[in-house]
């Protein structure tokens, strides 16, 4: 009988690139992944294919993707977007 364990484990032997292997891992779905990583889900797609739909080429996450990526592996909250709005900052630096 095999574990949890052991089909994470075959899921991650199994998968089509890297990225897929991350997915597994940290157990998301892709569209998990998509708001995490502020990607757009044909954006995660490629990368959970290792190929471009569009082109066929091989696509790999950029380095800021890789570092939030790596944030969320050590269970770290990625850092919040900046915000549009910078409330109270203008009365603050007068």
């Amino acid at each position: 009988m095999r574990t949890k364990r052991s089909k994470q484990a075959t899921k991650i032997e199994e998968a089509r690139s890297q990225f897929e292997r991350w997915l597994i891992k940290n157990g998301l779905k892709q569209k998990e992944a998509a708001e995490l990583l502020q990607k757009g889900a044909r954006q995660i797609q490629d990368y959970a294919a290792g190929v471009s739909q569009h082109t066929g080429k091989p696509v790999y996450p950029d380095y800021a993707t890789r570092i939030l990526m790596r944030l969320i592996d050590e269970g770290l909250r990625p850092p919040e977007p900046w915000p549009e709005k910078f409330e109270g900052l203008h009365a603050a630096l007068g």
